[in-house]
């Protein structure tokens, strides 16, 4: 009886040290974050080729991605804020205003910290001429720039 009970409090104890995580070691998942963040320099080039249907693509796979990357919340939306930022100024460019405002809201709740995207909503609310809210983002590019 004693036996099952050492038994039992070792599967316990290494269940608890092995923490349940995602099997990764931390080398495998940074270079699992690496490669996310590498990706948006990528969908950034359509969008300066003025391939916006592409861009909105790209932004849109690498969303896909980053959702299904385990771990490292932090990075993730940092790279889906980015990714959001970039379909809010393709949306701007294709004069679709409304998705741009959409995309650029999300952004901003994924990273407070993405000045880009403050500037994006501010610009958006000023091509629809929302004056206050226009002026409360710009401040709020500011702060975090």
């Amino acid at each position: 009886m004693r036996r099952h009970c050492w038994l039992l409090l070792g599967i316990a104890l290494l269940g608890i040290a092995c923490g349940g995580g995602n099997g990764l070691g931390p080398g495998e998942a940074r270079k699992r974050e690496d490669t996310l963040k590498e990706r948006l320099p990528l969908d950034w080039e359509a969008y300066r080729e003025g391939d916006f249907q592409g861009a909105i693509d790209a932004f849109t796979e690498t969303l896909g991605k980053a959702d299904l990357l385990e771990g490292a919340e932090g990075v993730k939306n940092q790279v889906k804020s980015e990714a959001q930022n970039g379909i809010g100024w393709t949306f701007f460019r294709m004069q679709n205003l409304d998705n741009a405002y959409s995309a650029f809201r999300q952004a901003t709740q994924l990273d407070r910290l993405n000045a880009d995207a403050w500037v994006g909503w501010a610009v958006i609310a000023l091509a629809q001429r929302r004056y206050n809210d226009a002026v409360q983002y710009a401040n709020q590019a500011l702060e975090v720039d």
